[in-house]
């Protein structure tokens, strides 16, 4: 989680052979696209050395993402050890929470979001298949569904795209659905602000619930009850 578009990789290079090396070509593919550069230290024989990479990798899309690296020494009389391969899947926080009592969403409603659904595998639900357009500087309805009250909700948008809800991509805060109020089907409206200033595109949104008690800053805090869904909002021009 938490993976940027300007990550470090590294790799430990090793030496078999019985001379010192040095200046020789080393690379990585990541997704298709290939970075080449020159170990310019010397490894001693029988000794490994670590290099990282100039050119960082960019790991912001959710999903796989193959990375292999190789090196390319002249007359390398054992080419089978020359690359090594691995897969990273970059993942959005799934915090857990227990949604089982009928706490958490039933229903979210937003824009062109219509979407009844029970209680998430350890109180999250990845629902990143469906989106909404919302406008710059909109106030739009969010209608929700618990089975149970005194259920508080928050909302962020993550308008810089970095997979961390900050405090200012808050776009409900701590919505109070049915009020003291135990188990029962309870459903209210709300208003959903967005930013005048957001910026424009896709972006992940997240809804967050916590039962008789604000819901954290830290939209990846694991609460005892309540859930958390994650959508996709596409932000358009006034």
């Amino acid at each position: 989680t938490n993976l940027t578009a300007t990550e470090n990789i590294s790799v430990t290079v090793y030496n078999f052979g019985g001379q010192a090396q040095s200046n020789f070509p080393v690379s990585y593919t990541l997704d298709g696209t290939t970075v080449n550069e020159t170990f310019t230290g010397t490894i001693a024989p029988d000794s490994s050395a670590n290099y990282t990479f100039t050119q960082t990798g960019n790991f912001v899309a959710l999903g796989i993402h193959n990375l292999s690296a190789t090196t390319a020494l002249v007359a390398d009389s054992n080419t089978s050890n020359d690359s090594f391969s691995t897969v990273i899947t970059k993942s959005n926080c799934q915090p857990d929470a227990n949604c089982e009592l009928g706490d958490g969403l039933r229903l979210f409603q937003l824009g062109t979001i219509d979407n009844p659904s029970e209680c998430g595998a350890n109180g999250y639900s990845d629902f990143t298949n469906l989106s909404t357009n919302l406008v710059q500087g909109s106030t739009n309805d969010l209608t929700v569904t618990t089975d149970y009250g005194s259920q508080f909700v928050t909302v962020w948008i993550d308008y810089n795209d970095d997979f961390v809800f900050t405090t200012n991509e808050k776009v409900v805060t701590d919505y109070e659905i049915a009020s003291g109020e135990n188990g029962g089907t309870y459903t209210e409206t709300t208003s959903l602000t967005v930013s005048s200033t957001a910026s424009l595109g896709q972006h992940l949104m997240r809804a967050k619930t916590n039962w008789d008690a604000n819901v954290p800053d830290d939209a990846c805090e694991e609460t005892t009850y309540g859930e958390n869904e994650d959508y996709l909002v596409t932000i358009t021009p006034t």
